[in-house]
């Protein structure tokens, strides 16, 4: 995984590290596994508002894909909070997911998300099936 993740790096001349393949997943212990980080902490999902820190911007700045692994643990309301991140992250709000390339791994039906409302992504409907 991590020589492609290189060799995708080399094409674009960008030099490889965790900032530029961003990998994530959505539970910790599928973040571990892949030597990555929860998606909720690397875009700030958790946070109330999406005011970033300078440190943030510059870090993502640098990111030219992200990828989001165990997708089926991913909600719609998750989907779209993660789209409004990263346009604020990349001060894009034009592009989706704010001009990021983005990869979703995993099977969309393998698991429920977590929470007795939250829609699968399978089900998507509104600005989520738009995404």
């Amino acid at each position: 995984f991590f020589f492609y993740c290189k060799e995708f790096c080399s094409n674009l001349n960008v030099e490889f590290d965790h900032c530029s393949i961003r990998v994530t997943a959505l539970t910790g212990a599928a973040a571990v596994s892949i030597f990555g980080e929860t998606i909720d902490t690397a875009a700030g999902l958790l946070k109330k508002n999406m005011n970033f820190t300078l440190d943030q911007r510059e870090a993502w700045a640098r990111t030219r894909l992200l990828i989001v692994d165990e997708v089926s643990f991913m909600s719609c309301g998750k989907l779209i909070r993660l789209h409004q991140n990263l346009r604020a992250l990349k001060q894009n709000y034009t592009a989706l997911y704010g001009g990021f390339n983005m990869v979703f791994c995993g099977d969309f039906r393998q698991l429920e998300p977590i929470g007795k409302k939250e829609v699968p992504l399978y089900m998507a409907h509104g600005e989520a099936e738009q995404l």
